[in-house]
């Protein structure tokens, strides 16, 4: 991954993940807290009881009436508790994957840099890891954090009212203990951070052997695969020792902690009784809390552990996801029906190579309705110009405009709606075959024209010969599919598209000789009225274009129609020549 583009404040973007659902958690606050409250008024009354009883001694209508008073408080306790998990189930889900679609609507804003740097099973992982880790730490807050959180609140504001020396001990010791674990905690969380940066490295590798898994088979390199993969194990496995040694010591001053709590408690409330200063019904009280709380430390520490892991994971996620830029956004929309091309001076380097130019100069126009191939050796900069036509990539020099409109001052979703892409290495979404053909299309497409437009595109025949026909899945990236099959796909998502130009990268270039045929002609049909420009090695898919530029270091070589480029005996004369079964010599 590069290098962050800007800070990401990791908690703040965490609090607009809650923001949308505040009512809802205000609402689960005042029921988790009056149970909590409830439940540790319990014990308080507990002490009045003992208080009474020896006083009198005896057993009267205020003790049973101090009992029916623990009773109540013991069940409304259990009420408001059921009462908060029913309102929190009622949207707790609604609320973790509302997070993940925020999450995937914020990645896929970022720039065409970003996928390309970032490997494709890191970018999954982030964003399930960002969503799963919020609810994981949303969990532990509400069901473990806050309630005692609010419980010891609670129990020293009944201690106090018994003794507010016992209630300085055991609000110091619990304040104490926070405050240490707190400063601990920022070491841990880079700790933690490293570690779940070792472990999506480990996902990314794993998944990019899977989707390459052909290549691993029939390489033999399943031993090579696990030999890179154990030296990344090794660091996850350092990096967690290091967390874990880390809870380890945070575990030893909880412990002791609590320890020589509870012997200072002791040896305190029986001298305070001695003086009376305090009642046995204190006493009881206060053993009562403190022995409570001592377990309740522990559950406290381990969850305490267990959120600054998820925070930790959490925030290398979203730092991987949000701290790249997006894409620019904002510039004019504009409609048009036909679509011009200007490449004036256009120079353009790659943001990791900004010392070698792709493009150097590059400078042609394509008239509204015009057909115009561009050739040239591998590196001469075909593909780069479409990508900056597709606003994939901007021009680092000079201009680029549609209609006479400069591309910088558009908005992308507009460049992007009056332009129909079919790239060389086709992208299939593992759906249907009807769904890829009408992926990207705004409107509702008939039967009919999904049966036309791949039967133009020499596909109708075998998606019918398939036992789902449109409805058949086509596998992950279309890995059930040929590449012929799958480049006929995409012409036909082409043909349904319907944009004013057209750009092809190879289109035909998984085809055999026969099929290629019919797809020109399709082709050629599609095109009429509309600005296209072909990228292809094989140079007969271009003898009937208006125009052919040839394309070397980045800059315009030749231009002309075939015949005319034949005649001039340069660059595209001596590929033609070397031109074998369709394919360029390199």
């Amino acid at each position: 991954m590069p290098a962050p583009d800007k800070p990401i404040r990791v908690f703040v973007t965490m609090l607009k993940a809650y923001r949308p659902y505040r009512w809802y958690w205000l609402g689960y606050a005042l029921l988790a807290s009056g149970g909590v409250f409830l439940f540790t008024a319990a014990p308080f009354v507990v002490r009045t009881l003992i208080n009474h009883l020896a006083t009198v001694r005896a057993v009267d209508s205020t003790t049973w009436q101090l009992i029916g008073l623990f009773a109540l408080l013991r069940f409304s306790d259990e009420w408001f508790w059921r009462l908060s998990d029913v309102h929190v189930r009622r949207f707790f889900p609604q609320f973790v994957e509302h997070a993940r679609k925020v999450y995937f609507e914020q990645t896929l804003r970022k720039t065409h840099s970003f996928f390309v740097n970032a490997n494709s099973g890191q970018i999954g992982y982030w964003v399930n890891d960002a969503a799963d880790k919020l609810r994981s730490i949303t969990e532990n807050i509400l069901w473990a954090l806050w309630p005692q959180f609010f419980a010891f609140l609670s129990a020293i504001a009944f201690l106090t009212i018994a003794s507010w020396k016992l209630a300085l001990l055991f609000g110091v010791w619990i304040i104490g203990l926070i405050i240490v674990l707190a400063y601990r905690s920022h070491k841990q969380l880079a700790l933690i951070d490293a570690r779940s940066q070792a472990a999506s490295t480990i996902s990314g590798r794993i998944v990019d052997a899977m989707a390459n898994n052909v290549s691993v088979r029939i390489s033999n390199a399943r031993r090579s695969e696990l030999s890179t993969l154990a030296p990344l194990q090794g660091l996850f496995v350092k990096r967690w020792y290091d967390s874990w040694r880390y809870t380890t010591i945070n575990n030893v001053i909880k412990g002791n902690s609590a320890a020589v709590v509870s012997t200072v408690a002791v040896g305190l409330s029986v001298w305070m009784f001695s003086r009376g200063e305090i009642t046995i019904g204190d006493i009881a009280l206060f053993v009562t809390y403190i022995t409570s709380a001592s377990e309740t430390i522990w559950q406290l520490g381990g969850e305490i552990d267990q959120l600054m892991r998820d925070y930790g994971s959490y925030g290398n996620s979203i730092r991987n996801l949000l701290s790249q830029p997006d894409e620019r956004s904002g510039g004019k929309n504009f409609t048009a029906k036909a679509l011009s091309v200007t490449f004036d001076a256009v120079d353009f380097a790659y943001p990791d190579q900004t010392n070698r130019d792709v493009l150097r100069s590059l400078s042609f126009s394509v008239a509204a309705g015009d057909h115009v191939g561009i050739v040239g050796h591998s590196g001469a900069g075909k593909s780069t110009l479409v990508s900056l036509l597709l606003g994939l990539h901007a021009p680092t020099g000079g201009s680029l405009r549609v209609n006479d409109m400069d591309i910088s001052g558009l908005s992308l979703q507009s460049i992007r709606r009056h332009i129909t892409y079919v790239p060389q290495d086709t992208q299939l979404f593992n759906r249907s075959i009807k769904e890829n053909i009408e992926y990207g299309t705004k409107r509702a497409i008939t039967r009919q024209e999904l049966t036309t437009a791949t039967k133009k595109a020499q596909a109708l025949d075998f998606i019918q010969a398939l036992p789902s026909g449109f409805d058949s899945l086509v596998g992950e990236r279309g890995v059930k599919l040929s590449g012929g099959q799958r480049q006929r796909i995409a012409i036909a998502r082409a043909m349904l598209a319907g944009a004013p130009l057209i750009l092809l990268d190879e289109a035909t270039s998984a085809l055999d000789s026969v099929s290629e045929q019919y797809i020109q002609k399709a082709l050629s049909e599609v095109m009429k009225g509309r600005t296209a420009i072909v990228i292809a090695h094989r140079l007969s898919t271009l003898k009937h274009l208006d125009r052919i530029i040839v394309l070397s270091k980045g800059s315009v070589a030749e231009t002309g129609t075939h015949d005319e480029l034949l005649a001039q005996n340069g660059i595209y004369a001596d590929l033609w020549r070397r031109q074998r079964d369709g394919f360029l010599g390199e």
